[in-house]
């Protein structure tokens, strides 16, 4: 990496586990013996001339250990690139995903930043007896746009579905009473 880092002014992203933190404070339970490879890894960061991506999410991405005495945390999986990456993408977002199935967490990286999502305070459920109206596939259909961005338009979708809920679908509920 140290010749590569050298030898190549592209822009260049690195994203994974680097199974090592650069400071104490990303890291919970460990011994103060470690702060050597923080050291060491921060150094390698540096004369590498190459940019933390920083994050939202929790501030660990690995975790191990099975009651509190034993619990160990560390954030050993980052995005770093070097400035002409970083100039080019300066609107990137790093977002580490909850843990799931494994020791550590997902990390996602959007290049071009995520899109604030409206905060709800009942999350949208699809209702599989919806399959059942007469008119719900045409209508989902009718609605699907398939030429714009995933996520806003899922939430456009949702609000969608939740009016055709209320104003079609439930009403068949109230009739049946």
């Amino acid at each position: 990496m140290n010749d590569f880092s050298a030898n190549n002014s592209q822009p260049w992203l690195l994203a994974g586990d680097f199974n090592e933190t650069k400071s104490m404070e990303e890291r919970r339970n460990y011994s103060v013996d470690l702060l050597r490879r923080c050291t060491h890894f921060g150094n390698w960061i540096e004369s590498n001339a190459l940019i933390d991506l920083g994050f939202t999410g929790s501030p660990f991405t690995w975790t191990r250990g099975l009651s509190p005495d034993t619990k160990k945390y560390a954030r050993l999986d980052r995005g770093l690139c070097n400035q002409e990456w970083r100039l080019f993408f300066e609107e990137i977002g790093v977002h580490h995903r909850l843990q799931n199935q494994s020791d550590h967490c997902a990390i996602l990286i959007a290049p071009y930043g995520f899109l604030p999502l409206k905060q709800t305070f009942e999350p949208f459920k699809f209702q599989a007896a919806w399959l059942t109206h007469d008119i719900f596939i045409e209508y989902l259909k009718e609605n699907w746009k398939s030429d714009t961005p995933l996520y806003p338009h899922l939430f456009q979708l949702s609000v969608a579905l939740t009016k055709w809920n209320r104003e079609v679908f439930d009403n068949l509920y109230h009739r049946k009473k």
